[in-house]
């Protein structure tokens, strides 16, 4: 069976069907699941890691690029960028600064006027824009915290 829906139209679907996952479920939740391959901090983070993950190049369905998770993050400096479902930002822990990118963002609102901290899920790579070559961060997925208190997700 095939499956066809504008993407316009995707948001209410994926509503809709949770709403009747839920129900034949009878009301337990349904959580999201992200695997990753390392929790490490940002000031881990550098170019010699970087290479290492280059090292393991070609990237595919049967060699994923490797996922990170930080928790309690900072996010700085947001910007719209593109269509406006896509963010650029800053993300800030203990002195350590990286820039960082997310695509195709359900939430972008949320995320653009957050004042707390956050746990992130990201990939590494380059910032080659207008001929840069910094290390940049590509979200995966990110956890909203209510208060500052760092605790992971």
């Amino acid at each position: 069976m095939l499956f066809r829906s504008k993407k316009e139209n995707l948001k209410k679907f994926r509503e809709r069907f949770n709403s009747v996952l839920a129900e034949l479920s009878g009301g337990d939740e349904f959580v999201d699941v992200v695997d990753i391959d390392a929790a490490i901090e940002l000031g881990e983070l550098s170019d010699k890691i970087l290479q290492e993950i280059e090292g393991l190049e070609p990237f595919g369905k049967s060699n994923p690029m490797p996922k990170f998770m930080t928790s309690g993050v900072y996010l700085d400096d947001q910007r719209r960028i593109g269509k406006g479902d896509n963010l650029r930002f800053l993300v800030r822990s203990n002195g350590h600064t990286f820039n960082t990118v997310g695509f195709r963002l359900d939430d972008i609102d949320k995320i653009f006027n957050h004042k707390h901290t956050a746990d992130i899920v990201y990939q590494i790579g380059r910032d080659r824009w207008n001929g840069g070559n910094a290390l940049q961060l590509r979200l995966v997925d990110i956890k909203l915290r209510e208060d500052s208190s760092g605790k992971p997700m």
